[in-house]
């Protein structure tokens, strides 16, 4: 019985304070003043999130690296489909033109592409409320590529974007 009033004083105590945001990068640009701010979530492969906040623009930025060299550019209209924990769908297109980025690590060549999704609050309030594991990426014309996030992505996912939303 002890055990058991100890565990919940515990949870109780965990979910009284607030959890402190940790930012991968988070600076005041001194053109407008505002923080900059982006936390990345990891995949199990060459491929990670961002969530990004500048003040005024929120986006997510997808960023791939292939293990061979590439040489066409990924357009706009480039799609993201994010599947939530409760099994709905978001689905974004891209805003930029990707262009490839050849470099060389150990011997391997690699190419790297780094694709913006531009996305309303309530994009961010979705993923805070209900998180996500997978996600899929599908270039204009071509076959959709489904990744998921690591454990750790995975689990900080809704509270990963709940902090971006902060001011």
């Amino acid at each position: 019985m002890k055990l058991f009033i100890s565990t919940v004083f515990i949870l109780c105590c965990l979910y009284a304070f607030p959890q402190k945001c940790k930012f991968d990068y988070e600076k005041e640009d001194k053109m407008t003043n505002k923080m900059v701010k982006r936390i990345d979530l990891k995949t199990k492969y060459y491929h990670h999130l961002s969530f990004y906040n500048n003040g005024e623009i929120l986006q997510i930025t997808e960023t791939i690296i292939y293990r061979s060299e590439q040489n066409e550019y990924i357009n706009e209209g480039a799609k993201l489909k994010i599947k939530l924990n409760n099994d709905s769908v978001i689905e974004l297109l891209s805003t930029n033109v990707a262009k490839p980025s050849t470099f060389l690590i150990g011997g391997s060549v690699k190419t790297k592409y780094i694709i913006e999704y531009t996305c309303e609050k309530d994009v961010f309030e979705l993923i805070s409320k209900y998180g996500f594991a997978v996600f899929s990426y599908q270039p204009k014309g071509k076959v959709p590529e489904t990744y998921e996030l690591n454990k750790k992505s995975a689990a900080k996912s809704a509270q990963s974007a709940t902090c971006i939303l902060q001011d």
